[in-house]
């Protein structure tokens, strides 16, 4: 029995989805960031760990994951699991190079090895460095996906300002002490095979109740305190993206 051909969308349509597993198959001719954002109603993310990306490459609750490389990203999304105050999993990615110049760029939704939908962000006359290239979002009880397109002069810190990610653009004190502390330097691509993730962790004091959620700041500094964005590429040279 011959597969249903994928759904193909064009920029602003959208299609339904599976209320299962599904996989996002980012694909570009050159190395991009790719990063997911859980949000609520609000469209903000409640946490550092609704934020999915090269240096957290699970959600808190291991709902989202990432995996692959920064040519050829995946998406691993369980839509069953998402908590009831998850309304959007924006998709995006950024660059140190504008749409233009990385190419086109592809994305496939899959379910199991199936194709469900098909996209194509196309690269003509894009100046942009980050883009938010689509999302999966409830609608009537239903998960849906729609392709976005829409871009960010900026790189990745307006993107995650965006979604409500506090960005440090200075190294915080080295006597922080009310951040989580996060490691999020990428590893080399030979290495993240293994699956190992470092992750350091401090031991907060107690944060007195509050009616709004304060995020721990990402620092696109190497300071090991707080999430950092710096990572480095597979010839041991840094590549920060700070525009």
């Amino acid at each position: 029995m011959s597969q249903t051909q994928p759904q193909e969308l064009v920029a602003g349509a959208n299609a339904p989805l599976p209320n299962d597993n599904i996989s996002i198959r980012i694909l570009s001719h050159n190395a991009i960031d790719c990063a997911a954002y859980r949000l609520t109603s609000s469209g903000k993310v409640r946490g550092d760990g609704d934020m999915i990306f090269y240096g957290q490459t699970r959600s808190d609750d291991g709902s989202v994951s990432f995996r692959g490389h920064d040519s050829d990203g995946f998406f691993d999304i369980n839509l069953p699991a998402q908590a009831n105050e998850i309304e959007k999993i924006a998709l995006a990615f950024s660059s140190n190079q504008t749409l233009s110049q990385l190419g086109d760029v592809d994305i496939q939704v899959l379910q199991g090895s199936q194709v469900l939908i098909t996209c194509q962000l196309s690269s003509a006359g894009r100046d942009e460095k980050a883009i938010i290239l689509a999302e999966c979002y409830r609608r009537q009880g239903n998960w849906k996906f729609r392709f976005i397109a829409q871009g960010f002069n900026g790189g990745l810190k307006p993107l995650s300002e965006h979604f409500g990610v506090e960005i440090a653009d200075e190294a915080p004190e080295q006597n922080q002490s009310q951040s989580q502390a996060i490691n999020t330097q990428k590893p080399n691509r030979s290495t993240q095979s293994n699956g190992n993730q470092n992750t350091a962790q401090s031991n907060p004091p107690p944060i007195p109740a509050s009616p709004s959620v304060n995020l721990s700041k990402i620092t696109l500094t190497k300071n090991q305190s707080s999430i950092n964005l710096t990572k480095r590429d597979d010839f041991g040279k840094i590549a920060v993206n700070l525009t």
